[in-house]
């Protein structure tokens, strides 16, 4: 409690100025969006969690990534196409493993280069019980939205990520 009562005023003057921001429409959208994004992502961690072989959302984002890639890719690209690090990424693929739903391979010419390999395991997965949680989970999540609505909705986020994915592809090459 003293930690709190030391720092009181700092802690008001930032409340304050926070209040403030979220008077302007773009702080208070973007709070929105994040804020909706954490729900969404709680939403769909508690139905895939219920599966008959539950895998996190980027486990699903790798499988899915490996299937619009021809099958397999490296892990530092798939660890770019998910946004994850080197070790959040080797997490992943060996939680994908021991589910037999992709394989690590080297190359013969140099043991340290790996391939990830989507298994006929993997494809199922994401053929029948992906596609059916997709199907699902939209309905669920945009039940109240008319089609109309839903395009100008993916209108808007791809205007979003079309302008932030350079930004974030650059910062990660540094």
């Amino acid at each position: 409690m003293d930690a709190i009562e030391e720092h009181w005023d700092e802690i008001e003057s930032l409340r304050s100025e926070i209040n403030e921001q979220v008077k302007h429409m773009q702080v208070s959208t973007l709070l929105s969006l994040l804020y909706t994004a954490e729900i969404v992502n709680k939403y769909i961690y508690l139905k895939m969690s219920q599966r008959p072989l539950p895998l996190s959302q980027a486990g699903v984002n790798v499988l899915h990534n490996l299937i619009l890639n021809g099958g397999m890719m490296s892990p530092s690209k798939l660890g770019n196409k998910v946004f994850r690090s080197k070790y959040a990424i080797s997490r992943i693929i060996d939680t994908l493993e021991k589910k037999s739903l992709v394989l690590t391979t080297s190359s013969r010419d140099d043991r340290r280069m790996k391939t990830v390999i989507i298994t006929n395991k993997g494809l199922q997965y994401i053929k029948t019980v992906s596609t059916d949680g997709r199907k699902n989970t939209s309905r669920e999540v945009f039940y109240e939205f008319e089609d109309k609505e839903l395009i100008q909705l993916r209108k808007m986020l791809k205007k979003i990520s079309d302008h932030l994915l350079p930004i974030v592809n650059n910062y990660n090459k540094k």
